[in-house]
């Protein structure tokens, strides 16, 4: 098969309109897979400012910082995923074996230190 035959099994190709030229639409990116929840304290309240990170095979590969509301959102490629939520205010929580194949929410509840 050459190319021209493989772009018409892709595409659909229709003359634009009075141009007599075949129109090809623009093939859409594939959605990226991400990552997104909310972090409350043991009160329910949002913590905002609080460091997502993320991790593959001991690497950080992204992170988030909460927004007023709690909320964060990570586009990652598809993986799985260390996933560690910190601050100094607060004791750690980590997830270590997360698997993100599309849209994924993690919401997390941290307790103060004391």
């Amino acid at each position: 098969m050459n190319l021209v035959d493989a772009l018409r099994r892709t595409f659909t190709v229709t003359p634009a309109a009075g141009s007599g030229r075949p129109h090809r639409p623009a093939p859409q990116p594939a959605a990226r897979p991400t990552l997104s929840g909310t972090v409350t304290d043991d009160d329910g309240e949002p913590l905002k400012g609080l460091y997502v990170k993320v991790s593959h095979r001991g690497t950080m590969v992204a992170w988030a910082e909460t927004d007023h509301a709690g909320h964060y959102e990570i586009g990652l490629p598809a993986g799985v995923y260390e996933v560690r939520f910190s601050s100094r205010a607060y004791h750690e929580l980590v997830d270590p074996d997360v698997p993100v194949t599309g849209p994924t929410t993690i919401d997390a509840t941290l307790v103060p230190v004391i």
